[in-house]
């Protein structure tokens, strides 16, 4: 019969290998688990194609204020997707209206854009 020291050992050695084990998988979770990023579904990766068009067109550009111009569009290329990747389709697709419009891509004018999206957001 094993004696109450012996059990009370095996008994912390569990609990202390539970415990890492706990700390592993949270840490698991906080670090590796946070940088996969999930797809866009199918109606966001569709206003994406169309509003990353417009926003590739300012990358030749090379003067100050253009690069001002390309760094607010890919923030709000980074937002609108992960508006979309959060689910939330209506915030998502205000921003893809908002650069769209703001950036649109030749043989795409303003107004047509904003006449299709309307006519999508009417749905």
């Amino acid at each position: 019969m094993p004696s109450g020291r012996n059990l009370l050992t095996w008994q912390r050695l569990l609990l202390l290998l539970l415990a890492i084990l706990g700390f592993g998988q949270i840490t698991y979770w906080a670090v590796v688990a946070e940088g996969i990023e999930k797809p866009l579904d199918a109606v966001c990766a569709s206003w994406d194609g169309e509003a990353s068009v417009g926003v590739a067109l300012l990358v030749p550009r090379t003067t100050a204020l253009d690069e001002s111009r390309l760094e607010d569009a890919l923030f709000r290329l980074r937002r609108a997707r992960k508006n979309c990747r959060a689910g939330w389709l209506d915030v998502a697709r205000q921003d893809y209206l908002s650069l769209r419009d703001d950036f649109p891509f030749p043989g795409r004018p303003v107004a047509a854009a904003s006449e299709r999206w309307q006519s999508l957001e009417q749905r």
